[in-house]
């Protein structure tokens, strides 16, 4: 068995440089809300945050009041309406997802579904993805309520940390 000093690509490149922040290590923060209603159907997305395909996530965050029977919803990402609004990853960051209790506070989503992979901590959204480079376009990230409708109304909230993608 050996002893290694091994190094994370952050430490390796700080030790090539001077060591100082560049503008893509500042984290930023977005946050928004939107409001459900008592006769919207199962498959209504509500898109809450707008991004460009360069972020790289630090932090996905939802939180949610008691909306009676959304019983599963999925967090994931689309389109925006002007590249055709449709789904790209319905459940990237969450899949079946009881809303119909509140929340206590807001939770961290950002590696909840199965299929992320820890690895993929500080790759940009294009690389959570699954592309092979940066398409250099927005997405919408929304909650999708998948199988049941609610039935009452319910405010639905999202806080994105993240590192714009600029070197």
């Amino acid at each position: 068995m050996a002893v290694v000093n091994t190094k994370s690509t952050e430490v390796t490149n700080a030790d090539a440089g001077d060591g100082k922040m560049t503008a893509g290590d500042k984290i930023k923060t977005k946050n928004q809300t939107v409001e459900t209603v008592a006769t919207d159907s199962a498959g209504s997305v509500y898109r809450l945050l707008r991004v460009h395909s360069s972020i790289r996530p630090h932090s996905l965050q939802v939180g949610h009041d008691a909306i009676t029977s959304m019983t599963t919803a999925d967090i994931g990402v689309y389109d925006t309406a002007a590249n055709g609004g449709a789904v790209v990853d319905i459940d990237l960051f969450g899949s079946a997802i009881n809303m119909s209790s509140a929340s206590s506070g807001m939770v961290e989503r950002q590696l909840e579904d199965d299929n992320t992979d820890i690895d993929k901590i500080g790759k940009s959204l294009w690389e959570y993805l699954g592309l092979t480079s940066d398409p250099n376009k927005e997405y919408d990230l929304a909650i999708t309520a998948t199988t049941n409708a609610p039935t009452a109304a319910g405010t639905l909230a999202m806080r994105l940390q993240y590192h714009d993608g600029s070197k």
